[in-house]
């Protein structure tokens, strides 16, 4: 089961938390493809830069909730 797991508008959602050279086992693999399989977004996190853009790249904008431009 990855790290984190968010429960968010009917939605489940999962991050797993890898550093430095930490990669995933085979089981988390497996895991994360049953997980997507099934409907959960699910994002590996390399770096909080990496989060952030899948947080607000995919995943906002798939639950309905589009970013608002930055002020130029």
């Amino acid at each position: 089961m990855p790290d984190v797991m968010i429960v968010a508008e009917g939605r489940v959602i999962f991050v797993e938390v890898k550093h430095g050279r930490d990669k995933l086992s085979d089981v988390q693999q497996k895991t994360i493809a049953e997980l997507r399989g099934n409907g959960a977004f699910v994002h590996v996190a390399t770096s909080f830069q990496g989060f952030y853009d899948w947080f607000n790249g995919e995943l906002m904008p798939a639950l309905g909730h589009p970013i608002p431009a930055l002020a130029t």
